[in-house]
C-alpha cells in the first residue's frame, strides 16, 4: 500500500475528497496514489499540508512521525462539548491549525510549549 492511500484510508476520506481538496480529477488522484504519475510540487506540499505530515515522508525519504499524539493522528475535525452537547466539526488542517493557535493563547497555562499536549 503506498502512503498516499494509507494517509488518506488513516483519515477516513475518500478519493475524490482528496482529489476535490487539491483541484484535480479523482482519476488523476488515483495514479497518484498508485504511483503511476507523481504530484507536482505544489500538489505534493498540498497534500502534506492536507495529512499533516512532511513532504520528506510522502516522497519516502524520512520515516512516520515517531509520536502519534491526538493531534497528529490526521484527524481534521475538532469535538466541542459545550453544555452537554457534542458536535464534530471538520476542519480543514490550516483551520485546525488556527484553533490550536488561539486554544494556547487563550489558555497558555493548559498547553505545554513544547509539544501542546495538556499538563497535567
Amino acid at each position: 500500500m503506498t502512503v498516499l492511500k494509507e494517509l488518506r484510508i488513516s483519515m477516513k476520506k475518500t478519493q475524490k475528497e482528496v482529489a476535490d481538496f487539491l483541484g484535480v480529477d479523482r482519476t488523476t488522484y488515483v495514479k497518484y496514489e498508485n504511483g503511476n504519475t507523481e504530484p507536482n510540487l505544489d500538489n505534493i506540499k498540498r497534500l502534506a499540508e492536507y495529512f499533516n505530515v512532511t513532504t520528506d515522508y510522502l516522497l519516502g525519504k524520512s520515516e512516520p512521525p515517531a509520536s502519534e499524539s491526538s493531534e497528529s493522528k490526521n484527524d481534521n475535525g475538532l469535538i466541542f462539548s459545550f453544555e452537554g452537547n457534542n458536535e464534530k466539526i471538520d476542519l480543514t488542517s490550516e483551520q485546525l491549525q488556527r484553533v490550536r493557535e488561539m486554544l494556547r493563547l487563550a489558555m497558555p497555562e493548559q498547553f505545554d510549549k513544547n509539544d501542546g499536549a495538556k499538563n497535567e
